[in-house]
């Protein structure tokens, strides 16, 4: 069974773990940025709120790291597709994940 099928110029995730893994990314990432956001929306700052987040960031790293680690073929990729919960499709940037969960987050 293949794990990619090419579709255009992303690639369908089909095996069913990654697809999972990138299902609970994605929750992690919905998270951060509604709670950032209705931080934001106090009238806080960005980097404050994020930081106000911390658990939901490390969180979010801690997956995007374990899913590289667990799947090092998967660095080699940007733009997948991968079914959400709802049965709608989501497009990601694993390069930008990747990138995101490297950065250090520096709060006071």
């Amino acid at each position: 069974m293949a794990t990619f099928s090419w579709s255009g110029s992303s690639v369908d995730i089909t095996d069913s773990n990654q697809m999972a893994e990138l299902v609970v990314i994605q929750k992690n990432l919905d998270a951060i940025s509604s709670a950032v956001m209705a931080c934001i929306d106090t009238g806080q700052d960005h980097r404050g709120c994020l930081c106000q987040y911390q658990a939901l960031v490390g969180a979010f790293n801690a997956s995007v790291k374990a899913l590289f680690a667990a799947h090092p073929n998967l660095g080699k990729q940007d733009l997948v597709q991968f079914p959400a919960a709802n049965g709608m499709w989501v497009t990601q940037s694993l390069l930008s994940l990747r990138q995101q969960a490297n950065s250090p987050l520096s709060c006071p």
